[in-house]
C-alpha cells in the first residue's frame, strides 16, 4: 500500500490486522514494513545520510530514481538478487537431473526457460539483470555437455553445433553468449 502521509502509513497495519482477524487471517510480520518511498523520501534519506529504502516484490527490487533528464522522480526495478540466485541454482539442478537426455532436447528446454525469463524480467531499466542470466546459463550448459561426453570427443565443431542449436543465445542483446559461432 502507498500513502502520502506518514500518519496514514503508520496507522494502516493495525487497522489491516484488525480487519484480517475477522476472516481468520493474519499479516506475516517479516514480510510487512513501512518505508519511505518516493520523491520526498530520497531527499529526506540524503539529509539523514542514508540511502532511500528499497523493497522486493514479485521478483524485482524496486528503488527510487530519477528520469533520464534528472528532473522527475521515477521508480525503477531490477531483478531481485535472491530470485536471481535461486533461478541459477534451480537451472543447474535441473541440468544435472536432465544430463541423461539428448543434448539437443536439453538446449531446446533451456532456450524455452530463458525466453520465459526474458519475457518476465525484460522490463525497462532491467536489461543488465535480465541479460546476466545468459552467460551463467551457457556456462552451466557447457559443463553438462562436457560432462556427458568424454573430453576427447568434444571437438570445436561439436561445440559450434551445440551453439547453433541453442536459440536462446540470440534473444539477449545485453550480453555476449559463450556459445557462439566464430566470426
Amino acid at each position: 500500500m502507498c500513502f502520502q502521509k506518514r500518519e496514514d502509513a503508520t496507522g494502516f497495519p493495525a487497522a489491516l490486522a484488525e480487519r484480517l482477524v475477522k476472516f481468520g487471517l493474519e499479516v506475516e510480520p517479516t514480510k510487512t514494513k513501512v518505508l519511505e518511498f518516493g520523491r520526498d523520501a530520497v531527499r529526506q534519506a540524503r539529509a539523514r545520510g542514508e540511502r532511500p529504502g528499497t523493497f522486493d516484490f514479485l521478483g524485482f527490487t524496486h528503488y527510487c530514481s530519477r528520469t533520464k533528464d534528472g528532473k522527475r522522480f521515477r521508480m525503477k526495478r531490477v531483478t531481485s538478487r535472491k530470485k536471481y540466485s535461486a533461478k541459477l541454482v534451480n537451472l543447474k539442478e535441473w541440468l544435472k537431473r536432465m544430463r541423461i537426455m539428448p543434448t539437443r532436447w536439453i538446449l531446446e528446454q533451456v532456450g524455452r526457460k530463458l525466453r520465459g525469463h526474458y519475457a518476465y524480467y525484460g522490463v525497462t531499466d532491467n536489461h543488465r539483470g535480465a541479460g546476466t542470466v545468459l552467460p551463467r546459463s551457457n556456462e552451466a550448459v557447457v559443463q553438462v555437455v562436457e560432462s556427458a561426453q568424454p573430453a576427447t570427443e568434444l571437438q570445436v565443431g561439436r561445440v559450434q553445433a551445440v551453439a547453433a542449436a541453442f536459440p536462446a543465445a540470440a534473444t539477449s542483446r545485453a550480453s555476449t553468449p559463450i556459445l557462439s559461432k566464430p566470426e
